[in-house]
């Protein structure tokens, strides 16, 4: 029986540091990304949303796609267009709406995601920026001589002179009517669940790659629950099956302490590693983008950090006080430290009990001598 017992103790204090591990870095984890609330934070305290739309202008090239020709979109003054369209406002309050629907999905509340962007007023509203801005510079061009060629396609952004027989309202409605029916930025209508496809295929992502998501996040999100009722069963079980409540209450105390510290300066690596090593090898097209990114990856490991930090802290303070707490209950009583398995001398009688009196050795009889 008593190897038995020691076996299961082995058992428990192999299993404890990994069910402690794996609840601080899976709560870190739920913490960081388990809701809306936190993602929608870090996205607004990164101000990634003041350079999202430079960088998609960036990525679009121009207004036809990749069949060349159209509005060269990286152009400054398209740029500025788009900005004043599409403001960091607009992107933040859609974003958010997005992130609030996809988290309502994945806690079943809703069968798919039922966000909707209306990208066609937008898009409206810069072409007619991007006309604006485009009639201002073909205004403040010089005509074109004879000996300088035109083609059919007119970018005032990046033309030298206004071609014969064009004006710079012309060339605004050229510029408007371009991005307008063009298909290299937003060449959506709307933006819906429905429009996010899959690589190949006519399919939402959300019925086919992610189908199984929800289920598989609900899960995720009560195993900080599951892991740390299996750690204080551990706990309990190895301090009741060790030959003494003291002894078991010190092991445990210690591996606490020990997966403490070792949280702690997994916390450290963590954003040693981060902040040292990935991102300052992140480069990116636009590099104020690339600076926003950096930020909101720093804001997300500072997250995770300050919850391992925290864990790190409680557990290895549990341990120091499972260790010490004995001791110091014991120095408490004035005693002196006995062998675990002595046995106690009986303590002093209760004063209402009777008194038992020894009973008195029997007296032999004397033998009377009679002298004669």
């Amino acid at each position: 029986m008593n190897i038995l017992r020691r076996m299961l103790v082995v058992l428990l204090a192999g299993l404890l540091p990994l069910f402690l591990f794996a609840l601080a870095i899976d709560a870190g984890i739920i913490r960081t990304a388990g809701s809306s609330a936190p993602i929608k934070k870090v996205l607004a305290d990164s101000g990634i949303y003041s350079s999202v739309v430079s960088s998609a202008l960036d990525q679009a090239k121009n207004s036809a796609g990749d069949s060349g020709g159209g509005i060269s979109l990286s152009s400054p003054g398209v740029k500025t267009a788009a900005e004043n369209a599409i403001t960091p406002a607009y992107l933040r309050q859609n974003t958010e709406k997005v992130l609030d629907s996809v988290y309502a999905w994945l806690n079943g509340k809703t069968a798919t995601p039922d966000f909707s962007i209306d990208v066609s007023s937008i898009k409206a509203t810069f072409a007619a920026e991007a006309g604006k801005a485009a009639q201002a510079q073909a205004a403040s061009l010089p005509k074109c001589t004879s000996a300088q060629p035109t083609n059919n396609s007119f970018d005032p952004f990046s033309a030298t002179c206004l071609p014969a027989g064009m004006t710079p309202a012309q060339a605004a409605a050229t510029v408007k009517n371009d991005i307008a029916s063009g298909q290299g930025f937003l060449k959506e209508p709307a933006i819906t669940a429905d429009s996010v496809k899959s690589a190949g295929t006519n399919q939402s992502v959300f019925n086919d790659q992610l189908k199984n998501a929800p289920q598989a996040y609900q899960k995720i999100k009560k195993t900080p629950i599951i892991l740390g009722i299996l750690s204080l069963v551990t706990i309990l079980g190895m301090i009741f099956l060790s030959t003494s409540r003291r002894r078991g209450l010190r092991r445990a105390g210690t591996i606490l302490l020990i997966v403490g510290v070792v949280v702690v300066i997994f916390a450290w690596v963590l954003n040693w590693g981060v902040n040292q090593k990935a991102l300052p090898k992140l480069n990116m097209d636009n590099k104020v983008l690339q600076e926003k990114v950096r930020l909101l990856a720093k804001d997300l490991t500072g997250n995770l950090d300050k919850t391992y930090y925290i864990f790190g802290g409680v557990y290895a303070a549990l341990g120091v006080l499972a260790i010490g707490l004995p001791m110091f209950i014991h120095r408490g009583r004035g005693g002196h430290a006995q062998p675990e398995h002595a046995v106690e001398a009986p303590g002093p009688a209760h004063p209402d009990a009777p008194i038992e009196h020894e009973p008195e050795p029997t007296k032999k009889p004397s033998k009377n001598i009679k002298v004669q």
